[in-house]
């Protein structure tokens, strides 16, 4: 069409447009965003306002800000270096707890390596008994305190991220493979220094993968 020209609705129609060029649609919805944008159900059209027309401010879009989230540390303590040695012990879920240090490693600062001559970290698969946990992680410092606020809150020296038995092998419906590998990966977010989040998607809450916040935190650290 050569140009736009609005005519009022009236009737049972008060808010039609209707726009030389056999344009002739119920107004679903609009937007403006320099122009005039006009949408009847899953089609839209682009109106240039013309000098006749009803002055209209220009509404420019501001972007959306997500807050950034309070940090979510044990303490002040960590490793001092990103370079991890894990070693795995006990007679199951070998790959599970492989997998879960490799996803930390990938999507991280960190590096996993495996190596039982030299650990920081170990996984271990045990029955640890009626303990009321299915994963606990057990941070030492290098002053050789352990399981405590010093320990949080000094260099770290080691972690055993422990997978009891007990529950894992006594609920085989809910501990699958996959569980246990999202339950390693929370301990060993543990091991690296995480606390608990109240964001569901965060694999320190109940996500099954490290979200963006979680890595964001690791790397600050690391």
């Amino acid at each position: 069409v050569n140009h736009w020209r609005y005519i009022a609705g009236t009737g049972n129609y008060p808010n039609t447009l209707s726009v030389r060029g056999n344009v002739d649609y119920p107004i679903t919805g609009y937007s403006v965003v320099g122009s005039i944008y006009l949408y009847s159900n899953q089609a839209f059209v682009t109106v240039t306002p013309t000098p006749s027309a009803s002055a209209t401010a220009t509404i420019t879009p501001t972007a959306t800000i997500t807050p950034t989230p309070a940090p979510y540390y044990l303490g002040s303590g960590y490793f001092s270096t990103g370079n991890l040695n894990r070693c795995h012990m006990g007679s199951g879920y070998f790959d599970q707890t492989q997998n879960a240090s490799a996803r930390w490693s990938n999507d991280t600062d960190l590096n996993m390596y495996y190596d039982c001559d030299i650990t920081h970290i170990t996984t271990t698969y045990a029955d640890f008994g009626e303990t009321n946990w299915a994963g606990f992680a057990f941070i030492c410092n290098t002053s050789n305190q352990c399981n405590s606020s010093a320990a949080l809150n000094g260099v770290y020296k080691s972690c055993e991220a422990r997978l009891n038995a007990y529950y894992i092998a006594g609920n085989p419906s809910f501990y699958t493979d996959a569980e246990v590998q999202k339950l390693t990966m929370h301990e060993l977010g543990h091991c690296y220094s995480l606390d608990h989040s109240s964001d569901p998607t965060s694999v320190m809450g109940n996500g099954s993968v490290p979200n963006v916040w979680d890595i964001y935190w690791i790397n600050q650290r690391y």
